[in-house]
Parts: C-alpha cells; structure tokens; sequence
C-alpha cells in the first residue's frame, strides 16, 4: 500500500483527480486530493503535502497556461 497525493485545480469536482482515486484506492493505496487552484495556493498546498507525507506525489496540469505555477510548486515540493 503506497500513499499517495495527488495535486490538482479543485475549482470545481476534478473528475480526472477523482477517477485515479478510485482506481488507486480499489487497489488499496491511501489517496489523497491536494487542491492547487492559483499560485497562491503554493503554501499551502506544500503545508498539506507535508502534513500528509505521501510516498508518491502527482501534478495533474489541466492547461499549459499553468506550466510556470506548477513547475514553482514542484521547485518548493522539491526544496521541502
């Protein structure tokens, strides 16, 4: 059994987040959604990622227009 966070824009129901939930968690991983909504949400986010110390954390980048914000949150993920 892995944990795993996965990372992603919440502004609304992330099906995308939440079908690799389900499959991860028919497979008995502990899955958690870690909401990245703006470049603000970076703290955050990281506070999160840290509280849940996953052994495996996922970027799930919906549109390139976020490269820059979500290569910044891996930098700081990176860092921690």
């Amino acid at each position: 059994m892995l944990k795993i966070a996965l990372v992603g824009a919440e502004l609304k129901e992330n099906l995308g987040l939440r079908y690799m939930t389900s499959a991860l968690e028919r497979e008995k991983h502990r899955v958690e959604i870690v909401p990245f909504n703006t470049e603000q949400d970076i703290s955050q986010t990281v506070k999160q990622l840290i509280a849940f110390s996953p052994q495996v954390t996922s970027l799930s980048m919906v549109f390139t227009s976020r490269a820059r914000e979500f290569c910044r949150l891996a930098c700081r993920i990176r860092g921690t």
